[in-house]
């Protein structure tokens, strides 16, 4: 056996194995449900890390400018607001040990009818070697308003996704290594002087997640690649016929970790086709119903005479879809791994109940609390944090047979036009 074939061959066999993380540190007693709840979000910034060199890393971010407060200048008749960026870099989330931290104010000149995002830049210390976590805490000043991002810093190898450089024919990635599946894109490594890009392709098309009370089975365990090429450092990762489907990126194959780069639909993170609207609904519809949308010849009329018999008319269906849909938008910004966010655990309890009223969480853990903390009607659902090479985003819900009232009350909430809200619980 060819010695390339035998180090794949290994690695499949490592990957395989999906571990949930052990050890588990305590859960810490900061609520980040902000951080996933639109409502409590305002600026939305992108994020983009990059390592200048050993020891400097940099975060570079945009902001919309109309998300800013801007107060007249009576000396100068110009509007200004005002931006204060506070970062920490830590090894870990609840680490005492800080590696670096530092606050940096910028002021901000308000143009009407301005297009262009507000652009910034921090450097910070990052040695190499290690991964690390950056707490960015955004302040306008102005409005007295603050919320908090938590970003991750992957130094730890060569392989580490922040050391490739990635570009398209079409566009930049939609959100976080997510293209079209007609986008050419080109991959380089920063680190690598030699040598070639070992490219491993997925074709997988997942369902959704398993109920909260299900008996769980790992559907990730015949994650094996179909394909494997090499391509030339800044080489082409070519386009493909298959909407879904994902490339795993490798500088140097002796390291589990890598880049991992999606495709999706045209539209990601949005639905927007027939079909897309079609596939969160599994969620909602008995075997029979989402056979029959399969089957149907007109799938759009069978959809919507699905919402509008459930909700009683049309005008009470409209913002009960926009809800429905709304939440699948937002799990596949927060929740993506290699597959859909909508998809995933977390994804799946976030589409049908909601940002949770409070979240902790620990290096490899998350709580999610629905209705008042510690009132015997609240429903608390916890995840653990699946290790394997392709994202550190993967978490599995810890199922239980208590869940299994409550989520058919939700499904038939939903299926009655009656969306989610704290007060069911309390």
């Amino acid at each position: 056996m060819p010695l390339n074939k035998l180090k794949i061959n290994s690695w499949i066999l490592t990957i395989s194995l999906f571990i949930i993380a052990c050890g588990t540190k305590s859960i810490s007693n900061k609520d980040f449900s902000s951080t996933i709840d639109p409502d409590l979000q305002l600026f939305f910034p992108e994020f983009e890390i990059e390592h200048l060199n050993d020891s400097i890393s940099s975060i570079h971010f945009k902001i919309r400018p109309d998300r800013f407060l801007y107060v007249k200048d009576f000396n100068s008749q110009k509007y200004f607001g005002e931006l204060l960026a506070t970062y920490t870099v830590k090894e870990e989330l609840a680490s005492t040990v800080t590696i670096d931290k530092d606050s940096i104010n910028f002021s901000i000149e308000g143009i009407p009818g301005n297009p262009n995002l507000f652009e910034a830049q921090i450097n910070f210390k990052a040695p190499k070697g290690k991964d690390y976590i950056l707490r960015l805490k955004l302040e306008d000043l102005k409005r007295n308003y603050d919320e908090e991002h938590f970003i991750d810093v992957f130094k730890s190898n060569i392989n580490s996704s922040q050391h490739y450089n990635v570009s398209s024919n079409t566009s930049n990635p939609k959100s976080d290594m997510v293209f079209t599946h007609f986008d050419s894109v080109w991959v380089t490594n920063e680190k690598l002087t030699s040598g070639q890009l070992t490219v491993y392709r997925f074709k997988q098309d997942f369902g959704p997640a398993i109920p909260p009370f299900s008996v769980f089975f790992d559907q990730n365990l015949n994650l094996e690649p179909d394909s494997v090429f090499q391509i030339d450092n800044g080489g082409l990762i070519p386009t493909t016929k298959e909407e879904n489907c994902f490339f795993f990126v490798k500088a140097d194959t002796s390291y589990e970790n890598g880049l991992l780069i999606k495709r999706f639909n045209t539209y990601f993170p949005k639905v927007k086709t027939v079909n897309e609207l079609m596939y969160p609904m599994e969620m909602i519809t008995t075997k029979v119903e989402f056979n029959n949308f399969q089957r149907s010849t007109n799938l759009k009329l069978a959809i919507d005479d699905f919402w509008i018999n459930g909700c009683g008319s049309r005008d009470r269906a409209r913002p009960v879809i926009r809800k429905f849909y709304e939440r699948v938008e937002y799990a596949n910004q927060y929740f993506t791994t290699y597959k859909e966010g909508w998809k995933t655990d977390r994804g799946m309890i976030y589409v049908i109940y909601g940002p949770p009223r409070k979240l902790y969480k620990s290096e490899y853990s998350e709580s999610w609390i629905y209705g008042e903390e510690n009132n015997t009607m609240s429903l608390t659902f916890n995840f653990t944090k699946v290790i394997n090479p392709y994202t550190n985003k993967e978490f599995r819900l810890e199922r239980s047979s208590v869940y299994k009232n409550y989520w058919y009350q939700m499904i038939d909430a939903w299926r009655e036009g009656r969306v989610f809200t704290e007060t069911n619980l309390n």
